[in-house]
């Protein structure tokens, strides 16, 4: 089992004021240097400009107010591909001087609105929700029966050992694979699954609320370890208080 290859990030930055975008690039950079994550940044003055590059990006910072084509237009364009595309998604951070136009910008997704009079104090917490959104992006290579499968970490619900391996439980479907827990723990996120059982290992995120059992949003419901029951309930609520949820 093992993680795809890392990945390099492409994120675009479009505006008009070549100085704005030019001291975003320079936050961006460091922050990201600091993560050791890596990245590519292009750099667009208009949103025409945008469109017509045939990169993927995971993350653009895009000026509302721009002639020619504003940024909810482009943003719509990019709105549209996503639904196409279905396997990925661009997250969109608005950039704007003018706070009444943001709730036009829900129709198209938009993944944070940073104030260019405060954009300072703003970028530093949309970085780290976005590097929150991918690390549930991480797709796993697994052995199973039948041969190799592509598993993204946020599919999986919560994974079972079996005698001979363990059994991954999706939304829809369960794959087995010759995978032993502690090989899991090896390459899950530990902020997003945690060890309820010595025989199990849940998905935080999939679970509705923690009474005698855990019970899942899909009405799975699975047991927990006496010995681990104030543990969990303690990272549950964390995760909750984390993900604003």
């Amino acid at each position: 089992m093992s993680k795809d290859k890392e990945e390099v990030y492409y994120i675009a930055i479009c505006d008009d004021e070549a100085i704005m975008s030019g001291c975003i690039k320079e936050i961006v950079e460091s922050y990201f240097e600091k993560k050791e994550i890596l990245i590519n940044i292009n750099m667009f003055s208009n949103g025409k400009e945008l469109l017509r590059s045939e990169e993927e990006y995971k993350l653009i910072f895009l000026d509302i107010e721009m002639p020619e084509m504003d940024g909810l237009t482009v943003a719509g364009h990019i709105y549209e591909k996503n639904k196409r595309m279905k396997e990925h998604e661009t997250k969109i951070a608005f950039l704007t001087s003018h706070e009444e136009v943001v709730r036009k910008a829900f129709q198209v997704q938009a993944f944070r609105f940073l104030l260019k009079d405060n954009y300072e104090e703003e970028i530093e917490e949309c970085l780290d929700a976005f590097c929150d959104e991918i690390k549930l992006d991480v797709v796993l290579e697994v052995e199973c029966k039948g041969g190799k499968v592509n598993i993204s970490q946020k599919d999986i619900w919560y994974i079972k050992s079996m005698h001979n391996g363990s059994e991954i439980w999706l939304e829809n479907d369960m794959l087995e694979c010759k995978n032993s827990l502690d090989k899991w723990l090896d390459v899950l996120d530990d902020n997003l699954f945690f060890r309820v059982h010595r025989n199990c290992i849940v998905n935080l995120d999939k679970i509705d609320y923690i009474e005698e059992y855990i019970y899942f949003y899909n009405g799975d419901r699975i047991e927990y370890s006496v010995r681990n029951g104030k543990k969990l309930q303690k990272r549950y609520r964390q995760y909750i208080l984390d993900n604003a949820r």
